[in-house]
C-alpha cells in the first residue's frame, strides 16, 4: 500500500502543546495571568494541514487561557485540557 493511500485515512491531527509547540516555559505574570511561548512555524504548518482538509486539534494537561487562543488564531476547534 502506497504512502498516499495510508495517509488517506487520517482526518484529524492532535498537538501537543507544552513542550512540544511551545518551549515550556509558563510566564507567569504580576497579575496572575499566564503566557506561553509558541514556534510560528508550527502554526504554519498547521494552516497548511487545514489546506489539505484536516481538522486540528490542541492537547495539554494545563489548563490556560492561552491554548484556546492560539487555536482560535489557527482555526483549531479543538482544545483538551
Amino acid at each position: 500500500m502506497s504512502i498516499e493511500a495510508k495517509a488517506s485515512g487520517i482526518k484529524v491531527l492532535v498537538f501537543v502543546v507544552d513542550g512540544v509547540l511551545t518551549d515550556g516555559t509558563v510566564l507567569v505574570h504580576h497579575d496572575g495571568t499566564e503566557s506561553k511561548t509558541f514556534a510560528i512555524r508550527d502554526g504554519i504548518a498547521m494552516v497548511w494541514a487545514q489546506r489539505a482538509g484536516l481538522k486540528i486539534g490542541f492537547l495539554s494537561a494545563r489548563t490556560s487561557p492561552t491554548t484556546p487562543h492560539r487555536a482560535a488564531q489557527l482555526g483549531g476547534k479543538l482544545v483538551y485540557h
